[in-house]
């Protein structure tokens, strides 16, 4: 079994998360600009929220797959706290309450 140190776990994550985004282009960017608009118009998003507005497009929130991951990763995107995901999916982990400046 290999083990990681921190710098090293950190790295893996973030070449799978952009692997991931690559082989997902297109429902990220529609999740990403779903995203924006939500933080935009409400002051906060999660990814609770942009996964109900892929629902209601009729886009399934679970071709995502890690590509989710990237969809708060770049300019303007702030972290703010967390709260409990209310997706059954989730079983109430924890989930990241974004803004978005796009002027940042």
């Amino acid at each position: 079994m290999i083990t990681l140190g921190a710098k090293q776990s950190e790295a893996a994550r973030d070449a799978g998360i952009a692997q991931a985004a690559a082989h997902r282009r297109k429902i990220l960017a529609t999740a990403r600009a779903i995203a924006k608009a939500q933080a935009v118009t409400n002051g906060t998003t999660n990814a609770d929220e942009v996964a109900t507005e892929l629902e209601l497009r009729r886009i399934d929130s679970t071709e995502l797959g890690n590509a989710a991951g990237a969809i708060f990763r770049g300019a303007g995107w702030s972290f703010v706290g967390y709260k409990k995901s209310v997706r059954v999916s989730r079983h109430a982990n924890k989930i990241g309450i974004w803004t978005f400046n796009p002027q940042a």
